[in-house]
């Protein structure tokens, strides 16, 4: 099987990501885009642990630099090669431990909607192939309930 090789314009490259997050984070600390729920941050020196709290889930990003975040006790590090993911009303103290004015903590957080990660969740199960086996599917959870409800007509089940 050969691979579909991408147009020169389309192929990403070392250091793209932290090319545009440089680009677009003219202030130290956040930078606010035009993307709903995503925020850009550069900072050029380490700061101290700062308390926070995640109003949404949270994919949180870094591209140049080290965080350190700390739940319950449980400290937690990210940089370029570990992402974290944060679940909603969580509250944690983050702390930038790499970042320097020639090399800048750079990193972003999008903030993902709940009702999108359902909408997606309920596609995938919509989607996945079924196995005919001639008998009744028996019970599955729906997208919608989260309770186990019956998936086969009356006239396919004897139970």
């Amino acid at each position: 099987m050969n691979a579909v090789e991408l147009p020169p314009e389309e192929r990403l490259v070392p250091g793209d990501l932290i090319a545009t997050l440089a680009e677009r984070t003219p202030a130290v600390g956040p930078n606010p885009t035009e993307w709903p729920g995503l925020t850009f941050y550069r900072f050029h020196a380490p700061t101290a642990p700062q308390w926070d709290d995640v109003g949404s889930l949270s994919l949180c990003v870094v591209a140049q630099g080290r965080k350190a975040v700390t739940v319950d006790g449980v400290r937690h590090l990210y940089d370029p090669f570990n992402y974290l993911l944060l679940n909603r009303g969580l509250r944690f103290t983050a702390e930038i431990l790499a970042g320097s004015v020639a090399k800048p903590y750079l990193s972003f957080v999008l903030q993902i909607d709940p009702a999108m990660v359902r909408r997606i969740s309920a596609d995938i199960l919509d989607r996945r192939p079924r196995r005919s086996t001639g008998r009744c599917p028996g019970r599955r959870p729906t997208p919608t309930s989260r309770r186990w409800t019956r998936t086969c007509s009356a006239r396919r089940c004897a139970s």
